[in-house]
């Protein structure tokens, strides 16, 4: 059993790996511009997620928002690894349940049968329709997981750690996102050093911590401008000194025009 049906930025998977490849790109840290949940069915894995460390109790289901920087560490050799994992676009999802989904934890030990079921049902269900409608299937049964998970809340599990300096630094950043132009600017707001807080991030996220800040701002540009926020007004809005800075960040980013933002969410 298993699937593994992609479209554009959509990925719809279940996959049971035997003998986890660490080497994978996918087991590395890294971030996506869309949405993904994964469903651990079993595994004994650690969630990195950011500047927090989990240890997996499956089934437990992860909500990785755009831009969050992630990785899977397997702990025992030999234990199947097996999980579904939705990756999805903001867009193709209400107001509503973006708001919801905010609040949702990023780690969550699942103990409701109901919504085990509502992925366990998906297999057989593949099996028995025609390929052309796995897509359409499988974004009406995201639909429904998600509503679900937005109603039942389930319960957040706890960290097993937490980078404390990274957490400082990420707070403030997050805290003054608009307002941050350089390193120094955070680095001065921390009380650490250059030299350190490059070096915290490359070993956390292995990226510059300007290269984080700006992922971030273009992240908040997409929210705003999808929400209706005046692009001509939203470079400051978001922090960019200029728009030509602005413009070239967001193509770095998401490849694309923030102006074609527009044009795909209302085609």
């Amino acid at each position: 059993m298993g699937f593994d049906v992609r479209r554009q930025h959509e990925l719809f998977k279940h996959v049971v790996d035997l003998q986890v490849d660490t080497s994978k790109a996918s087991f590395m840290r890294h971030c996506h511009l869309d949405y993904e949940i994964n469903f651990i069915m079993e595994g004994d894995i650690t969630f990195s997620l950011e500047q927090d460390t989990y240890h997996i109790v499956p089934p437990t289901l992860l909500l990785i928002q755009p831009g969050q920087h992630h990785c899977i560490l397997t702990n025992t050799v030999g234990v199947p690894y097996d999980r579904y994992v939705f990756r999805f676009n903001e867009t193709e999802l209400s107001k509503d349940i973006n708001a919801s989904l905010e609040t949702i934890a990023a780690v969550s030990e699942v103990k409701d049968q109901n919504l085990i079921d509502l992925f366990l049902r998906l297999d057989p269900y593949i099996s028995c329709i025609k390929p052309e409608f796995y897509t359409e299937f499988l974004k009406s049964a995201l639909t429904e997981i998600i509503i679900y998970l937005c109603s039942s809340n389930p319960n957040p599990s706890t960290k097993v750690m937490t980078n404390k300096e990274i957490e400082t630094i990420i707070t403030y950043i997050h805290s003054n996102l608009e307002s941050i132009l350089s390193i120094d600017d955070i680095c001065q707001n921390v009380f650490m050093s250059r030299a350190k807080v490059n070096r915290l991030f490359q070993e956390q996220f292995h990226t510059p911590p300007m290269a984080y800040v700006r992922g971030k701002k273009c992240i908040l540009a997409k929210k705003l401008l999808l929400s209706g926020y005046p692009l001509t007004e939203l470079y400051e809005k978001c922090g960019f000194r200029q728009y030509s800075t602005f413009y070239r960040s967001y193509r770095w980013f998401f490849g694309h025009a923030p102006s074609e933002e527009l044009v795909s969410s209302t085609t």
